[in-house]
């Protein structure tokens, strides 16, 4: 959202203007992660910075503040302290002529300074520091940290979660996956209708795309290009068809699928691209329609590196990919009455295909009903299969040189989204206990998944600012006292019995220790600071950005894994 930046805030913020004391000559902040929500994450990807500079503090303040007439701007301003906040005209006057001081200024007085983008910081390790450059507007600084915190912790948090994905895939792919394979392959953005808003769909995608490659979000390029100053080509999207696009096709054709398929085979000669097959009968497509109609097509395509996606769209993911779970015989009893027999909803029953060592396998069930384990000895379904056997028993496939099968290279799997990190986890597991690779799936991330985590036992984790509790606090003053010197001195929060809530104290050095973990000392003057190494860059000082490159960014991230 792009107005006055000086309505873009929270009505206290205009406030603190007046009511800071008028012996302070300079403020300095940091913003710190001080604590985790999520199980087993402790450090949080720093991200999201160098959009906000742009976005915010310099094309926002220059278009819609500084060039300007002030008039427009004083008139929007006093409706706000008038009006909103009840100011007397004295009060107004005063704010105003800070403000106009400001506009005649011409550029934002700060310096902001943090880790590079991708770095991986630890709960309670600052990571960003603001601080005025010019002693008439020592309150600018802290005066950005609204709008600060509401443009950075998504970012930060979908960078993170982006991370854990990557770490996944980037397992599965070691252990099942041919070398040379890129894990950054393995799952693609496709959030971006469920986001809270345009702007939050594109930032996070460009926050997915530190750790991954594919990503459906169009304008995520684009910002990357306006933000960074260039993008590579490994920001990609995959051709694909939706609902829309087949049942229309399908009420053409008196409900016949057949006729879709050849029209985009046809149209995608050389493309690959991925079609939505669950409209009517998913599995009438993948046994039937598909081998008995365009198989050689399917063949044909592979050999020039070209493929078919076929998506599922309605299923329980990691079922639809995997089939019924696999377990041992020998393993049998003690595996299923620790996996399955609780937490099923009333009415449903639960298979899994057990494997006997004599070759006589059959399938076990659970009725959650009557509570009781019921044996079956017949051929399973293709749904029971799941996608990825059943794709390779039709279409065929190879074994990879790390022993795992591998699908005919004109066909794979695909699920567009509702792939939590649970179930990313499950899919890749379950595969290899089946001995096929990982990447015989294309995988989405939906934005559930850039909004909430889902724990392994089912229970929900929204993301919020508080997921990292990241905030900005001012820890360090100049000031004149009464003889007209200027002296330093430690500012900071300390409330009793609530530790987590406290600040640093002064100045603070941030910094890789000798084993590259990123820490800080605090309590620190400037003279403290003079000739010691930092991990800081600048960012945006005095109205001029600067601006990082985002392949460094992606390296930052991978060497971080």
């Amino acid at each position: 959202m792009f107005l006055n930046p000086w309505l873009l805030t929270d009505f206290y913020k205009l406030t603190h203007i007046l009511q800071y004391r008028p012996e302070l000559r300079e403020l300095t902040s940091y913003l710190t992660p001080r604590g985790s929500r999520l199980k087993g994450v402790d450090k949080v990807v720093f991200f999201g910075l160098s959009a906000y500079v742009h976005s915010y503090v310099v094309k926002n303040f220059n278009d819609n503040f500084f060039n300007c007439p002030w008039d427009e701007i004083a008139v929007d301003i006093a409706d706000v302290l008038k009006n909103g906040l009840g100011y007397t005209g004295d009060m107004i006057t005063k704010t105003l002529i800070n403000l106009h001081a400001l506009h005649d200024l011409h550029y934002l007085p700060v310096e902001i300074n943090a880790v590079a983008e991708g770095t991986l910081v630890p709960m309670g390790v600052p990571c960003l520091e603001i601080k005025s450059t010019n002693p008439q507007f020592f309150w600018v600084g802290q005066a950005l940290e609204a709008s600060l915190s509401a443009a950075i912790w998504h970012p930060m948090v979908s960078a993170t979660i982006a991370r854990e994905y990557r770490k996944i895939a980037r397992e599965a792919f070691a252990k099942t996956v041919e070398n040379g394979i890129d894990e950054r392959v393995a799952m693609c953005d496709f959030s971006m209708r469920g986001q809270e808003s345009n702007e939050s769909a594109v930032n996070a995608s460009v926050a997915w795309l530190t750790s991954m490659w594919n990503s459906s979000t169009v304008a995520a390029r684009k910002h990357i290009q306006n933000v960074y100053g260039k993008c590579t080509g490994n920001v990609r999207g995959l051709t694909s068809t939706e609902h829309s696009v087949m049942t229309s096709h399908a009420c053409l054709d008196g409900g016949d699928e057949i006729p879709t398929f050849k029209y985009l085979f046809d149209l995608y000669k050389n493309v690959s691209f991925a079609a939505v097959c669950d409209s009517y009968d998913f599995w009438n497509v993948l046994t039937n329609i598909l081998p008995n109609n365009f198989m050689e097509e399917i063949n044909e395509r592979g050999k020039r590196g070209v493929f078919i996606g076929v998506r599922h769209d309605s299923a329980e993911p990691v079922d639809a990919l995997c089939g019924i779970p696999v377990v041992e015989e020998s393993k049998y009893v003690h595996y299923i009455s620790k996996c399955v027999p609780h937490n099923l909803p009333n009415g449903l029953k639960k298979k899994y295909l057990v494997i006997n060592p004599k070759g006589n396998d059959y399938i076990a069930t659970w009725d959650d009903i009557y509570g009781k384990w019921e044996t079956e000895h017949r051929p399973r379904t293709y749904e029971e299969m799941g996608m990825v056997e059943t794709m390779y028993e039709i279409f065929g496939g190879t074994i990879n040189s790390k022993g795992y099968k591998v699908l005919n290279p004109g066909i794979k799997a695909v699920y567009g989204d509702s792939i939590t990190i649970t179930r990313a986890k499950q899919i890749y597991e379950r595969l290899a206990a089946k001995d096929f690779a990982a990447n015989n799936v294309s995988l989405g991330v939906g934005s559930f998944s850039f909004q909430a985590l889902e724990n392994e036992d089912g229970s929900l984790s929204p993301f919020t600012r508080d997921t990292f509790s990241i905030a900005c606090k001012t820890t360090h003053s100049k000031y004149v006292d009464e003889y007209g010197t200027v002296r330093e001195r430690w500012v900071y929060k300390s409330p009793k019995n609530f530790s987590q809530k406290k600040s640093q104290r002064g100045l603070c050095r941030i910094f890789f220790d000798k084993n590259g973990n990123l820490t800080y000392e605090d309590e620190l003057y400037e003279k403290n600071l003079v000739g010691k190494n930092s991990a800081l860059i600048t960012y945006f000082k005095n109205g001029e950005e600067f601006k990082q490159n985002f392949e460094e960014i992606r390296n930052t991230v991978t060497e971080n894994l």
